[in-house]
């Protein structure tokens, strides 16, 4: 058995660096024979054929530990201990749950989407899927998705755990739009979030927000304007691993972008404290919903988070506790209706208004049979999915009076007050006891109806 093979047994699967330097130090000759030596090594010595780490450093292994729990977790050791971007790619999905849709890859790669001697998103894509860390799927209500290599890395979360923290994610990038409007620090009508149809690029990188800003600090020397961005987690406390993806956009960004500067948030349930040293030190802000939008809120978006993953078994077992919840809301109004429809192939359709804020569903419902109605008028064809997002979400005690409506300032009106009625009646007597007019179920082609 050759010194090499002997490490590799003892250590594991380990770069190409750290292997010549133990090399040299259990057999007493230079690095550079050392590194002679790794470069004739041969069968069951195996080199990774693809270059993963900074400078094309490569990785060794022995035949027997391929695919093994070893060898996965001595190259992510290695691959976060050179700073490889795939390592930062890795750590970021991990964060996410373990599944990202596809089109969403490049807001936690940490890669740029295209920007010269860097590696692109696509590309760090295609070597992970190459690698075996992840692979592509096809999932409900997602759609096409990276998925995580249980074996690779970690079991990936449930699909429909997924999917609720996007939900409440989106909640929180609109209280988070409306946070930014009302300090000023981004164009009002020019904030593009994650779920609607904008690139919601700053540079040759994908956040989950963006928006121009005239602030003056961001201003730069050939633009009128700067950039606040952010990315959002729910239900996760990041460390230090989990948020190097953004520090690394928003550091690479300032370093190669012409444009104007960026004020970058990075928003989750908590931090570590190594990850919020991390965060200052590259003057990066790190927020919690309960830091921004105040305890209340932030409490309320833990219950959401928690009370949507476990839908069934408090419906059943703590009814209750889903009318609390449900009942928190009636102390906010919506200035924003959006109706998203996902189409095959990728394709989608969505169309937003905006009103005066408001909790009346009768509104609400009227607006959707009107956008439902021009969806008809524009587009014929199956229909995968429907959603419908209210935005722009305020207290009511902050909602000013309107002269000609009537609306007196903070209170709701009538209308709001009876649609709260008939909402308590049907949290208290069963759902859809009261209906909305022609808002009826179908009694099917069975029943009388």
């Amino acid at each position: 058995m050759s010194e090499i093979e002997a490490l590799l047994k003892q250590d594991g699967p380990t770069r190409a660096a750290a292997l010549a330097e133990k090399l040299a130090s259990k057999t007493g000759i230079k690095a550079e024979a050392a590194r002679q030596r790794l470069a004739r090594a041969r069968p069951p010595i195996r080199k990774y054929p693809l270059f993963l780490l900074p400078k094309r450093e490569g990785f060794f292994y022995l035949e027997e530990q391929r695919n093994t729990e070893r060898y996965w977790s001595n190259l992510q050791r290695d691959l976060r201990a050179t700073g490889s971007i795939y390592g930062l790619a890795i750590d970021a999905f991990m964060a996410r749950g373990g599944i990202v849709p596809q089109d969403e890859f490049a807001v936690i790669s940490g890669a740029p989407v295209a920007l010269k001697r860097q590696i692109p998103t696509e590309s760090v894509a295609k070597m992970l899927v190459d690698l075996g860390v992840i692979a592509v799927q096809d999932l409900a209500e997602l759609g096409p998705c990276y998925v995580a290599n249980e074996y690779a890395v970690a079991h990936p979360e449930p699909s429909s755990v997924i999917r609720t923290r996007s939900l409440v994610e989106g909640v929180i990038l609109d209280g988070l739009r409306e946070w930014v409007r009302k300090n000023g620090f981004a164009s009002y009508d020019k904030i593009a979030i994650r779920g609607e149809d904008h690139p919601r690029m700053v540079g040759q990188f994908k956040w989950d927000l963006t928006g121009p800003s005239y602030l003056m600090p961001l201003r730069g020397p050939k633009s009128q304007n700067g950039f606040f961005v952010a990315d959002v987690f729910s239900d996760i406390r990041m460390d230090a691993e989990a948020v190097r993806y953004f520090l690394r956009k928003a550091v690479l960004y300032r370093q190669t972008s012409r444009s104007g500067d960026i004020l970058p948030l990075l928003m989750a349930e908590s931090f570590t404290g190594e990850a919020l040293t991390l965060c200052h030190k590259a003057g990066i802000i790190p927020g919690t919903p309960s830091n921004l939008f105040g305890n209340k809120v932030g409490a309320a978006i833990m219950a959401l988070t928690a009370t949507l993953k476990n839908a069934a078994g408090i419906a059943i077992n703590n009814p209750e506790k889903l009318y609390t919840l449900l009942d928190s809301r009636d102390g906010f109004c919506a200035r924003r209706f959006s109706l998203m429809i996902r189409l095959p192939e990728g394709r989608g359709w969505s169309r937003a208004k905006t009103l005066t804020p408001s909790q009346d569903s009768a509104i609400f419902l009227k607006l959707f049979e009107a956008e439902w109605a021009q969806f008809h008028h524009e587009r014929h064809g199956y229909v995968l999915s429907i959603g419908v997002h209210l935005g722009d979400v305020i207290p009511l005690s902050e909602r000013p009076g309107e002269l000609f409506l009537p609306l007196a300032p903070g209170e709701p009106n009538k209308r709001e007050k009876l649609a709260a009625t008939i909402d308590r009646i049907n949290r208290r007597f069963g759902q859809r006891v009261v209906s909305y007019g022609v808002h009826q179920d179908h009694p099917g082609f069975f029943e009388k109806g």
